[in-house]
């Protein structure tokens, strides 16, 4: 036995339908996700590198993309598409993505010129002794560099999603 009140549902039925189809394409994704987050290896954010090719590999990545996003940013500028909304989150994209490389690298330097004596362990019960480094809130500061990456990847979906909707608005 169904119950409804009468208007509601007649009222409300594509919402209705368009959930369900939601629903059918998403409850397969669910397990599936929930495997792959289960049996996922840990992920660290700031990387360390074999010595001493990979870290100066690495390095030099952080230094091109900075000059990478940091052309971008001036590129959009200079021909004046951030009048545009979309373009404008972009270029602020771009500025904390320089901010965010900056961070790793500096990170990345500081690290490598620590002493032994200042961690002990290795991977998760890795621990720092804050007393063997010269200036130990810059490296905790430092380490918190998703709080400019995540940003700037939000903002960099955010100006593609206007710039998509700007598009389609002029097509004809």
């Amino acid at each position: 036995m169904k119950f409804s009140i009468p208007g509601i549902r007649a009222f409300h039925a594509p919402f209705y339908k368009k959930i369900q189809t939601k629903a059918r394409t998403w409850i397969p994704a669910v397990p599936a996700a929930g495997a792959v987050v289960s049996f996922a290896n840990p992920a660290f954010a700031l990387q360390i590198h074999s010595e001493p090719e990979g870290l100066y590999a690495h390095l030099l990545a952080h230094i091109f993309f900075i000059i990478t996003m940091g052309i971008f940013a001036f590129w959009l500028g200079k021909r004046a598409l951030t009048r545009e909304r979309g373009w404008r989150f972009v270029r602020m994209s771009c500025f904390l993505f320089i901010l965010w490389n900056l961070d790793a690298f500096i990170g990345h330097l500081m690290e490598y010129y620590m002493t032994e004596t200042a961690f002990a362990g290795k991977g998760w019960s890795r621990v720092f002794f804050p007393d063997a480094v010269s200036f130990p809130y810059l490296y905790y500061a430092l380490k918190l560099d998703h709080l400019l990456c995540v940003p700037a990847l939000i903002f960099l979906y955010v100006g593609l999603t206007l710039l998509k909707k700007e598009g389609k608005e002029e097509a004809p």
